[in-house]
């Protein structure tokens, strides 16, 4: 077989300095970007070497970069593809396309790479996808960035960026009445017509502490016990005795620890939802109490008589855990200021009570409680 060089004179050929000649046919090129059986390399490297590339991968630093099998397989089938083509198009004097230069290989190549870049990276997307579920996220309680404790909302929320928090209304303002109640039934809309779910509320059955629901069930939420607080009475805005509902927020998975205990209590319960706790009965206990106060002295003198709807003063237990069934309602609890001072802000705090929701006051962060403010104006 001839050596390719330059001819410089008769019967003198040049190659490049220090670099022995590639006498391989195109062929042999290709196969040892594959298997070089000189070297005892695959693809560019020795076995030795793609166990240690392995292991530092499938590191537990690194699991979370490479997941499934596939993925493996895409930087194998990138490194194969680059290492093939970079000795296919290499001539003999390790200059590209020196002597054979053409276009259209350049425009295949990429053609080629791009193609197969795009071929794998859907495959490592179908891959991820397959791993994932509609109906449980992967991470769960203290293994996701929520976590395992729920905080609470209230509604209504005003649409004024600056006065989120603030219900401000004149009692005397029929406008300004029907602009707060719209805003509840927006949110209640689903609680009032379940048939506006997704799966029209087929699956909803009325549970009680004694009659949780049944597997593929959910509890429906009956707003016929909101009693002054129902939407046909206007959420007591027109009698200038307005309710706030409060809901607990989602977390997947997430079970109650009850103070259903009535000799076990915590210190911090307020003594009205202490006495109402230990006067129900015993079936009742396993609930998620709500009390609400002022949150200063002056709040407290002008909040007057607060009751809770329905009767159960907190979220029952046969809501939980939340497992995102279809047709699943947050339970509610709607608190109805039956007379608060006029025309004062009244600073409130709502706190939710089980032994593994924990609080904090700090009003930044208002861990196992909600912060609003409610002013009547004449």
């Amino acid at each position: 077989m001839s050596v390719r060089g330059k001819q410089v004179q008769n019967g003198t050929y040049e190659f490049d300095y220090m670099r022995a000649p590639d006498t391989r046919t195109r062929w042999q090129i290709i196969r040892d970007g594959f298997h070089n059986s000189t070297e005892g390399t695959y693809c560019g490297h020795t076995p030795k070497k793609w166990v240690c590339l392995l292991m530092y991968f499938i590191s537990p630093s690194h699991i979370f970069l490479i997941n499934n099998i596939i993925t493996i397989c895409f930087y194998i089938f990138l490194m194969m593809l680059l290492i093939g083509f970079h000795r296919m198009l290499r001539n003999t004097r390790n200059s590209y396309l020196s002597r054979f230069y053409n276009p259209c290989v350049t425009l295949i190549f990429y053609a080629c790479f791009f193609a197969g870049l795009a071929i794998l990276f859907s495959i490592c997307m179908k891959g991820m996808l397959a791993t994932l579920s509609y109906e449980k996220p992967k991470w769960t309680l203290s293994s996701s960035i929520i976590g395992t404790n729920p905080g609470l909302g209230f509604r209504p929320i005003s649409d004024n960026p600056d006065e989120r928090s603030l219900i401000w209304y004149s009692a005397s303002n029929a406008t300004d009445i029907q602009k707060w109640t719209q805003r509840l039934d927006q949110f209640l809309e689903n609680y009032i017509s379940p048939s506006l779910l997704p799966n029209g509320g087929r699956n909803q059955q009325i549970c009680s502490y004694n009659k949780p629901a049944k597997p593929g069930n959910v509890c429906a939420v009956d707003v016929n016990n909101w009693g002054p607080c129902s939407p046909n009475q206007q959420y007591g805005f027109n009698n200038s005795a307005p309710c706030v509902f409060i809901k607990l927020n989602r977390i997947y998975g997430w079970i109650p620890e009850y103070y259903n205990d009535t000799q076990n209590l915590s210190p911090d319960m307020p003594e009205s939802l202490v006495k109402y706790i230990k006067s129900v009965d015993a079936s009742w206990l396993n609930t998620v109490w709500v009390s609400c106060k002022g949150e200063n002295p002056h709040d407290r003198e002008n909040i007057g008589e607060i009751n809770y709807y329905p009767d159960g003063h907190g979220f029952p237990g046969f809501y939980y855990p939340y497992e995102n069934i279809p047709g699943y309602l947050s339970p509610v609890v709607a608190v109805h200021f039956v007379r608060p001072t006029r025309n004062q802000i009244i600073n409130i705090e709502c706190r939710a009570w089980a032994k593994n929701i924990e609080y904090s006051s700090i009003r930044s962060e208002k861990k196992g409680a909600v912060h609003f403010e409610l002013m009547v104006d004449e």
